[in-house]
């Protein structure tokens, strides 16, 4: 069994998620993902695994998650 490695998002992050506002997001650039949520060190892309991981971790802050392919960014947001 592979070990996953734990999640790289600075703590700052914690922090900006907690205290964001509804109706405002914090958009992350695709490469930024795939090094904060991949499940393989060192993967420099976004897939499937890696777009769950930023999920889960978004509910942990309260918040949601989406990834918009056409622009290459993760969004996370709070409904009003």
């Amino acid at each position: 069994m592979q070990d996953v490695p734990p999640l790289g998002v600075p703590p700052e992050i914690d922090e900006i998620l907690e205290l964001l506002p509804p109706r405002v997001s914090l958009n992350v650039p695709e490469n930024v993902l795939a090094e904060w949520f991949s499940p393989v060190v060192g993967n420099s892309r976004v897939n499937e695994a890696t777009l769950k991981r930023a999920e889960v971790y978004a509910k942990t802050c309260g918040c949601r998650f989406g990834y918009h392919a056409s622009i290459r960014e993760g969004v996370f947001y709070r409904h009003a």
